[in-house]
């Protein structure tokens, strides 16, 4: 009798083949760029102080943000993950919050420095931003409680700090563009820059901050 043996997953099933798993490192790679762009070097700190137009009030709103997403996640995640684990799926989740967070993200461009006439304001900003945190944990914690189940036992780790390298690589990727396309032109005399931001942006307007929502929406949607 002849007997093949597959390779275990953390969880003791057989794990998914290095296509599934590798696959899985992909879905790092795609939500990073925009939680790094937005909330952590760009955006964020956009808000706080143009946006807001009172750095220490705005801090205090970031805060607020941190605070209220974090405490949130904290009572609904551990209901959302008993639902997930008695469903038995976990994709449509992670499905359901990358196009809450595309569509959020789109909508950033149309948050405006304090004074603007238009637009969207702090109050409904704010909101976004906090849905937009919300989402994004809720897709971390399904994506990252696939893991047990497709990785092999061996493998685990250079799986999840691959995921992690992408994720960071891509992001950093996404950085520079935003730098050479849109932060840097008309401010250096750098023979690789173009002489003034592209697509039309208007640094003036900070544009240039406003579009790494829909430039991280548009690679979340993407890479997904």
């Amino acid at each position: 009798m002849n007997r093949t043996s597959e390779p275990l997953s953390l969880a003791g099933t057989p794990a998914a083949s290095p296509l599934g798993y590798y696959s899985w490192t992909f879905g790092q790679a795609a939500r990073d760029p925009l939680y790094i762009m937005v909330i952590i070097y760009i955006f964020f700190p956009y808000f706080s102080n143009v946006v807001v137009g009172d750095p220490v009030r705005g801090q205090t709103l970031i805060g607020y943000l941190n605070a209220g997403a974090g405490a949130f996640m904290a009572l609904t995640i551990p209901f959302m993950g008993a639902i997930a684990d008695k469903i038995g799926k976990r994709k449509p989740w992670i499905f359901g919050s990358h196009i809450l967070m595309v569509l959020i993200a789109i909508a950033l461009w149309w948050i405006l420095p304090a004074g603007s006439t238009a637009g969207v304001g702090i109050e409904l900003g704010f909101g976004l931003l906090l849905i937009l945190l919300i989402a994004f944990g809720y897709a971390e914690v399904f994506h990252n409680a696939m893991l047990p189940a497709v990785t092999p036992v061996d493998k685990a780790g250079i799986v999840s700090g691959l995921a992690f390298s992408l994720g960071n690589m891509c992001a950093i990727g996404l950085l520079v563009f935003v730098l050479i396309a849109f932060a840097l032109p008309g401010t250096l005399d750098w023979s690789f820059l173009p002489e003034a931001p592209l697509f039309g942006i208007d640094k003036q307007l900070h544009e240039h901050d406003r579009i790494v929502g829909p430039l991280g929406g548009l690679w979340l949607l993407l890479a997904s």
